[in-house]
């Protein structure tokens, strides 16, 4: 990894759907792709049902 550089956080948004459920996703711009990938972003998309990640 090249040194002094970090992640970009480019989207971190919550949707609420109904009373204890939601959906999330967050995503980021990498200085090096992850592990088995080509492409410099990570992602981390959730469904959360009465505190439960579902998805």
């Amino acid at each position: 990894m090249i040194a002094n550089m970090k992640s970009i956080e480019l989207l971190r948004q919550r949707i609420g759907y109904s009373e204890g459920r939601f959906a999330e996703l967050v995503l980021w711009q990498v200085v090096e792709p992850v592990v088995k990938s080509k492409h410099l972003f990570k992602y981390r998309p959730a469904y959360v049902v009465k505190g439960r990640c579902v998805l």
